[in-house]
């Protein structure tokens, strides 16, 4: 199985090249920003991970740039801080689209010593780990389509997806990940390594570029198996101080710092209770870390679908909460674009529980145009009622 495949993001950046002068292309390590820039732009490319571009890059930034014939990408630009001030100066005297092509495996803003922002004159866009879809190489499945589609559309395009996914491959999937240089591996042990080695680079080296920190990296670990095991749940800070032995006010800069690595991703509730939670970018990560997550194998394989999907379909324009109520009913993922809001729920058994039903109604009471969707291991579209739908779990990949 070929380890290239044409990735959803890729129309985005070639779209945004055509009108802004510095595109950004952000996202956790390996997780195929190089070969994504490489394919655009060819062979216009230089990386900071090349001690003399950097040095160059560091010592005159500003002459640096000079040398490039625009468009050109400049790989793991967080490396170099002094370039962003001389790209601001660049771009203001010349304002042609698509000159700069900027990759980063840190967030531009979370880094303290990259005090030029370039708000206004970079377009940034995040690639996300690959999606069960993308590995088949299929279209895009994107959720707010769903909702104009009677019953008879929605079943014969979700019989399509189950066609090259079921629910029996998710276990597979979410041991594998969706990081192009690991995901495809076929040995555990080389995967294993892979994991280890980029856990490694990203906690050893890249953290140090946000946070200067003396927490011993075996610390480190054992905060990421916290997550992990609470990822999808509300995350609480005492705890996982008195499980790791880090402070409550370095966990809460550790988390940030996490986020800027593109590590975790943190979403707040839309109901009663607003606490913090989190997911790993990379479920495959997750595996890795070797722990049994308070939430269910579905609910992170959905998180993992669902976000990619709606991210790529809606870019900018989507926000994902949770919502739950004082009384239990709990809606884990729930997507807002503009004024529309779309809830899913996991339902383990095929037919609909009292419970989830329950739920639905709660949810709707509060969000009284919101359509939810009941994922279940089952195969046959059911309408539960005007705005709430059965579907099958295995078929949003």
């Amino acid at each position: 199985m070929a380890h290239i495949r044409k990735r959803f993001v890729e129309s985005h950046i070639r779209e945004a090249l055509r009108f802004s002068p510095l595109v950004g292309v952000l996202g956790i390590r390996q997780v195929g920003k190089t070969t994504l820039a490489e394919g655009i732009l060819g062979k216009s490319y230089r990386t900071f991970d090349d001690e003399g571009q950097l040095s160059a890059a560091s010592l005159s930034p500003s002459e640096y740039l000079k040398q490039f014939e625009t468009p050109t990408v400049l790989d793991e630009c967080q490396k170099v801080p002094a370039l962003f001030p001389a790209l601001k100066l660049r771009v203001q005297s010349c304002k042609k689209p698509g000159q700069f092509l900027l990759t980063g495996s840190v967030r531009f803003t979370s880094r303290k010593a990259i005090r030029e922002s370039l708000t206004g004159r970079i377009h940034n866009i995040e690639v996300m780990p690959m999606t069960v879809a993308e590995m088949y190489q299929q279209p895009l499945n994107s959720p707010m389509k769903w909702l104009k589609w009677k019953h008879p559309k929605l079943q014969q395009h979700f019989d399509q997806r189950l066609k090259w996914f079921s629910n029996s491959k998710i276990p597979l999937f979410l041991n594998h990940g969706g990081m192009p240089g690991i995901c495809f591996l076929r040995k555990d042990g080389h995967r294993k390594a892979a994991f280890k080695t980029l856990l490694e680079t990203i906690l050893q080296r890249d953290l140090q570029l946000i946070i200067q920190t003396s927490v011993p990296y075996s610390r480190l670990l054992e905060l990421l198996r916290f997550i992990s095991i609470h990822q999808g749940s509300r995350f609480i800070e005492k705890d996982a101080s008195r499980a790791t032995g880090i402070s409550v006010p370095t966990i809460g800069k550790l988390l940030s710092a996490f986020e800027g690595l593109f590590l975790i991703r943190r979403f707040s509730g839309s109901g009663d209770r607003s606490g913090d939670i989190f997911y790993f970018e990379d479920q495959g990560i997750a595996s890795y870390l070797g722990t049994e997550s308070i939430v269910s194998p579905e609910q992170r394989f959905a998180y993992s679908q669902l976000f990619s999907s709606m991210h790529y379909a809606e870019m900018s324009q989507m926000n994902m909460s949770y919502f739950e109520t004082k009384g239990g009913a709990h809606i884990p993922f729930v997507f807002q674009v503009g004024d529309q809001s779309i809830g899913f729920i996991l339902n383990a058994s095929e037919s609909l529980t009292s419970s989830t039903v329950k739920t639905i109604n709660s949810f709707q009471e509060r969000f009284r145009h919101a359509t939810v969707f009941a994922l279940s291991h089952c195969s046959q579209v059911s309408q539960v009622s005007e705005r709430a739908w059965r579907i099958p779990l295995a078929a949003i990949a």
